[in-house]
């Protein structure tokens, strides 16, 4: 069961900021193969994270993960946070 296994897990940008025992604020965050889901970025922008840099859908995972990233990139907007999508060619 996907959901339930999304609710007891903990995701890698949940589990670097844990482990940094430092602050984050103004720190950039790169990820991959995608952006932070919607839950990951509150916490990141809670914890400082100024700047976020991700590659951007390819076409293939547009069906199952656009309206996510468009939650995620909806949230940084409205905090005014920069991010960057990166074209896959420039990866």
């Amino acid at each position: 069961n996907r959901e339930e296994k999304y609710s007891r897990v903990v995701h890698c940008e949940v589990n670097a900021q844990i482990q940094a025992r430092e602050s984050l604020d103004g720190y950039t965050l790169y990820t991959f193969p995608f952006a932070c889901c919607d839950r990951c970025v509150v916490q990141m922008i809670q914890a400082g994270i100024r700047r976020f840099v991700f590659p951007a859908l390819r076409e293939s995972e547009a069906e199952r993960w656009s309206f996510a990233l468009e939650k995620t990139k909806r949230f940084l907007g409205e905090c005014w946070i920069p991010y960057s999508e990166v074209p896959w060619a420039e990866i």
